[in-house]
């Protein structure tokens, strides 16, 4: 007997280009411009049914707790919000081709670090420690998402490192994922009324 398991958008019940409206705002867990974000949809299929009890009601009922793409670009609420594989405000991976829009293609670093996050198994990060040291956490694995995603250089980082072991160097980690792989996606945010871009956020 064939099993067949149901990975990314199947998962979700989501497809590229699905829309909604959503609040995204600073978590407790966010330092700054650093650290995790509150993100809760109000409207269209996103929701928080595939994370785990660490990573998702936090705040607000129906939230999860996502990391910024771009480096210095705003991050925005209320946002209409469209499901993708890439980057759109900015973006620097040159570890591939561009995606369908264009844009910065995800990593499969990245990808595959916030799996673990949203899943609450990313090694040493304390979902359950202080406020303070969540929020240390949070930000180590943010900048470990814009070295992936060439945003930024950050050698010596924890998260950075549990990537690179992963997939055996730095450039392996930093090159294109396949759509949907390890369940994440890209959440391209627009300002409701302007239409202009927001901050991609992670899904």
């Amino acid at each position: 007997m064939a099993v067949v398991l149901f990975t990314g958008a199947q998962a979700f019940g989501i497809s590229l280009g699905d829309s909604g409206a959503a609040v995204n705002i600073y978590s407790i867990y966010s330092d700054l411009d650093h650290g995790e974000y509150l993100f809760r949809a109000t409207s269209g299929p996103v929701n928080n049914s595939s994370y785990s009890a660490l990573t998702r009601d936090i705040g607000q009922a129906g939230s999860f707790q996502s990391f910024c793409l771009g480096y210095s670009r705003d991050v925005d609420s209320p946002v209409n919000y469209v499901v993708n594989d890439e980057a759109i405000d900015g973006g620097h991976n040159t570890h591939g081709p561009a995606g369908n829009q264009g844009g910065d293609t995800l990593s499969v670093g990245t990808a595959w670090l916030y799996s673990q996050f949203a899943t609450g198994v990313l090694a040493s990060y304390a979902f359950t420690g202080p406020t303070a040291t969540r929020i240390d956490d949070a930000r180590e694995l943010q900048h470990a998402f814009w070295a992936l995603e060439d945003e930024l250089a950050d050698s010596g980082n924890l998260y950075l490192g549990l990537a690179i072991t992963q997939f055996g160097s730095l450039a392996a980690a930093q090159a294109n994922y396949t759509t949907g792989q390890y369940g994440v996606y890209a959440l391209n945010n627009k300002e409701p009324g302007t239409n202009r871009d927001r901050q991609d956020m992670l899904y």
